[in-house]
């Protein structure tokens, strides 16, 4: 008996230290071999139009809740760590039962138009944990940084103390390249808890999309109180005024992509249903 209590001990000791699927980062078993060179695909920089912007998806942890959100596993806010040159528009967060997957766009102005971005003169506390009773590491707190006149906030800042954030922390965005955003795919959040403090935590996507659509997603988080209210100001995300689709790749880029990344189905002698057209 004294055997088997210990093997269970040690069983949910192993349980509760085994680390979350968001302390680990997702890695490709393989890299693209010989892709062609051309344009601006896998350079990591678009130009939307006198702002260069630069995908990150390497991240700083600032802080975390572990219920709620899906599976129950609470949630994980990060700071992006920017390139030299460039400043940070917004922190990103994701679940805690997926691995670190995400990314973030950071920006830098034209030189010849440096006013593109502009610091916050304030900020505005959105929310705080430290009157949840939910799991968590301590107390975190979000913040919108409030934008100057002809400029707009396209992401949250998160932090584990009271005092409002550096105001070189994020930049704001000259409105004109900015677009209406909109909610996307559930994060975190208390969904059955009624509380007026409570809230949930949102993917966010630009509000007007498709092929003639200059809309740019950040890759930040929105946020929404439980009850629903439109009383959090939601930023904004970018928009390639520019029409840039130099990012994108050509033929001889895709066919390299799909030679390393692309399934290999195999099907059975008897299988009758092959792959076929739509219109067929």
């Amino acid at each position: 008996m004294g055997n088997l209590l210990c093997l269970l001990a040690n069983m949910i000791f192993i349980k509760r230290n085994k680390p979350m699927p968001s302390e680990t980062t997702i890695n490709l078993s393989s890299q693209p071999t010989n892709v062609p060179q051309g344009g601006g695909f896998a350079k990591g920089i678009i130009d939307l139009g006198g702002l260069a912007v630069f995908q990150v998806s390497s991240f700083n942890k600032i802080w975390a809740t572990h219920e709620g959100g899906p599976d129950n596993l609470g949630a994980t806010f990060y700071e992006p760590i920017i390139p030299d040159g460039y400043f940070t528009l917004g922190h990103y967060s994701q679940c805690n039962n997926k691995v670190l997957f995400g990314w973030v766009l950071a920006a830098k102005p034209n030189t010849n138009d440096p006013l593109l971005l502009a610091k916050p003169t304030n900020y505005s506390l959105i929310w705080s944990s430290e009157s949840q009773k939910i799991k968590r590491d301590n107390d975190g707190y979000i913040w919108l940084p409030i934008a100057p006149d002809g400029y707009k906030a396209v992401g949250y800042v998160v932090t584990v103390s009271s005092e409002k954030p550096s105001l070189e922390k994020v930049r704001c965005v000259r409105s004109d390249l900015t677009e209406t955003i909109e909610f996307d795919r559930w994060i975190w959040g208390l969904k059955n808890e009624i509380d007026p403090n409570g809230l949930n935590v949102y993917g966010s996507r630009p509000k007007v999309r498709g092929v003639q659509a200059m809309g740019v997603s950040t890759g930040s988080f929105l946020v929404q109180n439980i009850s629903g209210s439109t009383n959090v100001s939601l930023p904004y995300c970018l928009k390639n005024t520019k029409k840039n689709l130099l990012a994108m790749p050509n033929l001889s880029q895709i066919e390299a992509l799909i030679q390393t990344y692309s399934p290999i189905i195999y099907f059975h002698p008897d299988e009758s249903y092959l792959p076929s057209t739509v219109n067929w």
